[in-house]
Parts: structure tokens; C-alpha cells; sequence
């Protein structure tokens, strides 16, 4: 589960996650409460204690301009029963703005790796964007009702045509990526040869005409008509 930090600062959202055993990456704000050891501190207050060699270059997902790259931390949580669920504080940090960073309450197995829970909290760009797409092409932001009944049936008609969409899409880019990926003959392709029998046997066989390929013919076109209104033949 990944969600903005309107959503994971609320411990309560956490806590329900938890009790349903789900995992979570979710976006907290800096003055993130995190309680490790014997000690509660701010999550900013963090980023001073962070050796450098603690920091891993990963990338959270393909972006418009490629791979999103950041430098990612990891500080364990306490948290009441850490070998069925651990939690952990994941600070992101910008390459190019070092002073940028960025901060996640996270949960699930304590098998977790950070590269796992970097990949969930990129999923995060990916339903904006699904968002957006809903919004700019499949009309989820423009109703105009005054009732619950309403706005529910705009917004999942919008939702089922964003998903018709994405199955579409899907479709498309995967039968681009095959072609692209896919060998190509050596010599002569099937198109050459094919036209190339089609002339040894129209020279073999002056009388016969292609079954393949339709037989070409001169259309007469009526003359204009002399006087106006008059039928054409």
C-alpha cells in the first residue's frame, strides 16, 4: 500500500494496515514522530546522524525523462511484535538538490529489503498519473451533480473507461516492444518474393491472371450531360 502524506500521517490508517497484515510505504511529513531504541525524535532530526556510506543510489521507477534516481536511507522503528512486523523510516534525498529530501513510514515482513520498499513508494508517481489521465481524458473531474447516486455513477463509468483505456494501452506497447524485439529475415522479405513469383508467373503465364491480387480494369466515365437535369446512362 502506498499513499501521500495526508494519508500516512495518520496512525491510525498505519494501524489499520497492520491489523490487516498489509505492507505499506506511505509519505509522512518531516515532523514525523519515530521512536527507535530508547528515544523519540523528529524524522528531520535524522538526517544528521546518517553516515554517508548508509546512503543507496536506487531508482523508484521509470519516469517522462528515465529511471527516477535517488538516494535512499533506512532507520528501524520500534514496534510492538518486530519479528511477525517491522517498521521502518526510508529519507529520500535528491541528487541534484541534496537539501530535498523526502520522508516514508513504512511496515511489512521483517524480510523486507529497502529496494523493496523504495519500489512500492514509486508506485505512488504512477496512480497520479493514472489520476491525471482520468482526469484529462476520461472526464472524472467533470460532473455536475448535486447527489451521492450521481457522482458514484459518474465516477465509476470515468474509472471503468480509464481502465479500458489502460487495457488498450497495455495492448499497443506490448505488441511495439515485440515487434521492436522481433528478427528480421535475411534476403529477401515475404513482400519481395511474393511480388517476385507474381512476375514469373505472369511471364511464364501471359493468360493467367494473380488469385492473390485483384485484376486491374479501365472504367469508362459517363460524359457530362447537354442539357442540365438530364439522366446519365
Amino acid at each position: 500500500m502506498t499513499a501521500d502524506a495526508a494519508y500516512g500521517s495518520d496512525c491510525h490508517f498505519r494501524f489499520a494496515l497492520e491489523t490487516q497484515g498489509l505492507g505499506y510505504a506511505v509519505a509522512v511529513r518531516s515532523d514525523f514522530a519515530v521512536t527507535t531504541g530508547f528515544r523519540q525524535v523528529r524524522a528531520r532530526a535524522l538526517l544528521a546522524e546518517i553516515p554517508p556510506a548508509a546512503w543507496q543510489r536506487l531508482s523508484c521507477g521509470p519516469g517522462r525523462k528515465g529511471p527516477r534516481t535517488y538516494d535512499w536511507a533506512i532507520v528501524r522503528m520500534n514496534c510492538p511484535e518486530p519479528r511477525r512486523f517491522a517498521r521502518w523510516l526510508v529519507i529520500r534525498r535528491s541528487l541534484a538538490d541534496p537539501s530535498a529530501v523526502a520522508f516514508f513510514a513504512c511496515g511489512g515482513p521483517p524480510a523486507t529489503t529497502l529496494a523493496d520498499l523504495v519500489r512500492v513508494a514509486g508506485r505512488r508517481w504512477t496512480v497520479e498519473e493514472s489520476f491525471e489521465l482520468a482526469k484529462g481524458d476520461c472526464g472524472l473531474d467533470e460532473y455536475e451533480v448535486r447527489s451521492w447516486p450521481g457522482w458514484h455513477r459518474h465516477v465509476t463509468r470515468s474509472l471503468g473507461t480509464l481502465a479500458v483505456v489502460t487495457a488498450i494501452r497495455a495492448r499497443t506497447l506490448r505488441t511495439l516492444r515485440t515487434l521492436r524485439t522481433a528478427p528480421r529475415k535475411k534476403g529477401r522479405t515475404a513482400d519481395s518474393a511474393q511480388r517476385t513469383g507474381s512476375a514469373e508467373t505472369s511471364a511464364r503465364h501471359p493468360g493467367r491472371e494473380c488469385r492473390h491480387r485483384p485484376a486491374l480494369a479501365v472504367v469508362r466515365l459517363a460524359t457530362p450531360p447537354s442539357v442540365a437535369g438530364s439522366t446519365l446512362p
